[in-house]
């Protein structure tokens, strides 16, 4: 039986069904519109209404009711419109074959082509069930399917494209290659540098043959003169204080490379090859935390040497590459060769690498300093603090945030000669106009908008093969929506990542602009209040976007960022750098007149233009000069209240901070 005779002869028994045969027309006539009506809401209305009985009776025997209030309404919500979705897709369907196949049937009858005219015999029963079920799955739900799917694409791309205009228009920049910097000559580029450029050597999506694993087997972890781990240190390192130069000094004398974590390794051989040396190191327990990896054999120093002299001859090591290092430190910018059109797949080795060298210098000036190289250990922080705006132009979130743990890295590098009365005047200056900066938030915004970039540049990706979601968000989304299940194979799924991406590029786009207006109205008015309003205002934003359970936002909570703690740690590392800038013209002034001044006014305007702003309530920075002839400097922090430069709360079990305070 063809689909054309078996569905005139499920509309024939629709009609019976609902004993409505005197209205049925005879095979010559159409039939009548109404028809098309009157099944899809009789089949929702039957169906609906068992369903809702099931249900409801499960519901109840579990003791439980539905409620408007809850996360379960969502869901619930969600269930109905699948369902709905559903029971219209099946009736629809079959209504409109129904009609399609007999208005044609009729139509071939009155011109005549041969066909009896008399009613359709039955099929058997077996053969009616089979060719129903085949019938059904190919004509009211594939074919459905496949079109719901290509008008919701449809409209996802048209929502997109709307949105991508609208964007566009208003200047905003929504490409990776319009929001990341252009290149530069490689003289003028401190990335390349070949220590550098070698952690890029590695394409993560090319195979590579076991040889080439085994002869190096952690390429991306290159410059390992500069891995300081504080597991070496004795009795772990487990506070954020700078680890005492002592401890430093006896983690260096004592043999660490066999006792590391909780393993214990036999001594490595002089004339270990150097497959063996990797294998034997890839077959070590898993009872390490962290990956396993040799340390640098460190220079041993004489016996009886101080801390400064153990920690600064096991240093050299690192010292030819350094002395590049910080020669090309003065190059103006940095282009590190990230796959940035790879989207949130995009590696990003440079970074771990930096904060990483970053601590290596900082431990080599603090030796410096107790060896009394005062201008060795200057030159050293002068590169500290270059080092930390590598990344400064790296429009991404992870690259700001490195940006600023770096400089507060930087400026502890510098607060140990501060606090040691061991930079000369003309040092101090240098610092001084060195920390001298605002408008980290502004770089933050445009974070923003690299994340953005990056965001839809993934989203591009997914639309083109929609199993790249499984790097990205492997356990985020319900295990139906899974690459791997069966949701991100039905139509339509394009379309929906589509309406995420225009919901998630409007997001992007209201924090883009409040964090640009925070940044302007803070600097006026301090950030106190601006910082609450911005963080408010995203909440809210995000919120309503994603309160309801809907298909075209649950990409967007997934991949909105985290703007409270971004936008409080920008802020306060502009405060920092103030705060290390003003510390600097205090002990200028300890080396002009011998001691503290009573009052910051004292500093103008010899040493500074106007008393330094908390930029958090735009009043004056508060210090303090101690008996014991020393001073303390801090900003009101988060909280806007004055907590008399208390750094924690020390009724408070939680790691809150109240004030933020100079020395850290």
């Amino acid at each position: 039986m063809s689909p054309s005779t078996y569905y005139c002869w499920l509309a024939d028994r629709l009609y019976r069904v609902v004993r409505l045969q005197r209205l049925l027309p005879p095979p010559t006539r159409p039939l009548p519109a109404l028809f098309l009506i009157a099944v899809p809401v009789t089949a929702a209305v039957v169906i609906t209404g068992l369903f809702w009985l099931l249900v409801s009776s499960i519901m109840l025997a579990d003791g439980r009711h539905f409620s408007t209030e809850g996360p379960s309404w969502g869901i619930d919500r969600l269930v109905w419109a699948l369902v709905a979705v559903a029971i219209g897709s099946f009736g629809v369907a079959t209504a409109l074959i129904c009609w399609l196949v007999w208005n044609q049937r009729a139509a071939r009858l009155r011109a005549g082509e041969g066909e009896s005219a008399g009613p359709i015999p039955p099929p058997h029963p077996a053969l009616r069930w089979t060719l129903g079920l085949g019938y059904f799955a190919v004509f009211s739900i594939f074919t459905p399917l496949v079109m719901l799917g290509a008008l919701e694409n449809a409209m996802g791309a048209l929502a997109w494209r709307n949105t991508r205009a609208t964007l566009t228009a208003k200047g905003e920049r929504l490409t990776v290659d319009a929001v990341m910097p252009a290149p530069v000559p490689a003289e003028q580029d401190f990335s390349s540098l070949p220590e550098f450029a070698a952690l890029f050597q590695v394409d993560p999506k090319k195979p590579r043959s076991e040889a080439e694993q085994l002869q190096d087997p952690f390429r991306v972890f290159q410059l390992p003169h500069y891995a300081l781990a504080d597991r070496i240190l004795p009795n772990g390192k487990t506070d954020p204080t700078p680890t005492p130069l002592h401890d430093w000094a006896e983690a260096f004398r004592t043999d660490h490379r066999l006792a590391i974590g909780n393993i214990t390794n036999p001594p490595p051989r002089a004339d270990e090859p150097l497959a063996e040396k990797n294998n034997r190191m890839l077959k070590r327990t898993p009872k390490q935390h962290h990956r396993p990896r040799d340390l640098p054999e460190y220079p041993a120093a004489p016996d009886g040497a101080d801390d400064g002299t153990v920690i600064r001859t096991a240093l050299t090591l690192g010292d030819p590459a350094f002395e590049r290092i910080a020669q090309a430190l003065t190059r103006p910018s940095a282009r590190f060769p990230v796959r940035w059109n790879d989207g949130f797949n995009a590696l990003l080795p440079h970074l771990a690498k930096l904060k990483g060298l970053q601590l290596w210098i900082e431990l080599r000036t603090r030796a410096k300093l107790a060896q009394g190289d005062v201008d060795g250990a200057f030159a050293d922080a002068r590169s500290a603090i270059r080092l930390a705006d590598v990344v400064r132009d790296e429009p991404l979130l992870i690259s700001q945030l490195v940006w600023i743990a770096q400089q507060a890295i930087a400026a502890r590098t510098v607060d140990f000669g501060i606090r040691s009365h061991q930079w000369t005047e003309p040092q101090l200056k240098e610092f001084q106009a060195l920390f001298n900066r605002t408008g980290m938030l502004g770089l933050m915004a445009g974070a923003f908008e690299g994340e953005r970039a990056m965001a839809l540049s993934t989203m591009d990706a997914w639309c083109s093969r929609p199993s790249e979601m499984d790097r990205v968000l492997p356990e985020e989304l319900p295990g139906f929506m899974t690459p791997r299940g069966f949701g991100m194979r039905i139509p339509g799924v394009v379309g929906l990542i589509r309406h995420n991406q225009s919901t998630l590029a409007n997001y992007y786009s209201l924090l883009i602009r409040t964090t640009r207006a925070t940044e302007e109205n803070g600097q006026r008015s301090g950030f106190n209040q601006e910082l609450k309003a911005l963080e408010a205002q995203m909440d809210t934003t995000l919120n309503a976007m994603t309160a309801h359970a809907s298909a075209y936002t649950m990409l967007t909570r997934q991949l909105a960022p985290s703007v409270s703690k971004a936008v409080d740690k920008s802020v306060r590392g502009e405060q920092r750098a103030g705060l290390t800038a003003t510390a600097c013209a205090v002990e200028r002034f300890r080396k002009q007149h011998g001691n503290y001044p009573a009052t910051l006014h004292e500093l103008v305007p010899a040493l500074l233009t106007e008393v330094p702003l908390d930029i958090m309530d735009h009043q004056p920075l508060r210090y303090r000069k101690n008996s014991d002839d020393t001073f303390i400097l801090w900003s009101v922090g988060d909280n806007g209240i004055d907590d008399g430069g208390i750094f924690r709360n020390p009724k408070s079990n939680s790691d809150e901070i109240l004030d933020w305070v100079w020395p850290y």
